[in-house]
């Protein structure tokens, strides 16, 4: 298969069916940490280029990027490129995660910094970066539709295209039915354990 149907089938199960799967597994308690959210995120991707045999490609967590003897840079996950020879490798896509009980905007505006400065130092090879904040915002009772526009918002005018930012926050969407006092009750003892 050519190099950019793989990319393209990536970047659609990025874009629509990984952020479907991290809904569910907020939903369903498996997200309380950022650490949780990390986990999620790396087994969904896994499962999808194992099934679909995509053998050039490979998920990478917190790799060190940068020049010898310049500061490193640490995106969450990495999806890299290699060829079968392994003489050519180069990172596609690039995200960066962030969990929280609330969505916070100075918080989101720290990450977007960071995410941007990293597109800018591999721009080259990159086709896009992913901002995925998960939070149970509640209190605001937000839509994640607002919580999206905010973060397009933070993003600048030169990295908008680079930059597709995600909000998970099950609460936030029409499809959360359930018992949301049992799901309230089981996230704080969940929560308990990591001290917030």
């Amino acid at each position: 298969m050519p190099y950019s149907t793989e990319k393209n089938k990536i970047l659609i199960f990025l874009q629509k069916r990984l952020i479907k799967k991290l809904m569910l597994d907020q939903k369903n308690c498996k997200i309380v940490s950022e650490g949780d959210l990390q986990s999620c995120v790396f087994f969904h991707l896994r499962r999808f280029i194992d099934k679909e045999k995509l053998t050039k490609w490979h998920i990478l967590n917190k790799l060190s990027m940068g020049e010898r003897d310049t500061r490193k840079k640490f995106p969450d996950i990495t999806i890299l490129y290699m060829n079968e020879k392994g003489r050519k490798s180069f990172p596609v896509f690039l995200l960066e995660l962030k969990e929280s009980m609330n969505f916070r905007i100075k918080t989101a505006e720290q990450e977007m910094k960071k995410l941007e400065g990293m597109t800018k130092l591999y721009k080259d090879n990159l086709e896009q970066t992913f901002l995925i904040y998960s939070c149970l915002d509640k209190n605001k009772m937000r839509k994640v539709s607002q919580t999206d526009k905010i973060l397009r918002g933070i993003i600048s005018q030169k990295w908008k295209s680079w930059i597709t930012p995600k909000t998970i926050n099950v609460l936030g969407t029409k499809q959360y039915s359930g018992d949301l006092a049992y799901f309230d009750e089981k996230i704080k003892i969940l929560r308990k354990f990591r001290g917030n």
